[in-house]
């Protein structure tokens, strides 16, 4: 919902705190989404590096 602010006022650092606790938690989709932020520069520093990090963490957990 603050990724995209839909119900809510947008907020990416309120987005990545919930997907970094859910990823903690083993969230594929979450791990995939901090990716996608890092890869955009959303509400993180553009980082292709980061981005591959998390998004080989979601393939490590399972993600598809």
């Amino acid at each position: 919902m603050y990724y995209r602010g839909r119900g809510v006022n947008q907020s990416y650092s309120e987005a990545l705190r919930l997907f970094r606790q859910a990823a903690d938690l083993g969230d594929q989709q979450a791990m995939n989404n901090i990716g996608v932020m890092y890869s955009e520069g959303q509400g993180v520093p553009k980082s292709d590096a980061e981005a591959s990090r998390w998004y080989q963490k979601a393939t490590n957990a399972g993600s598809r």
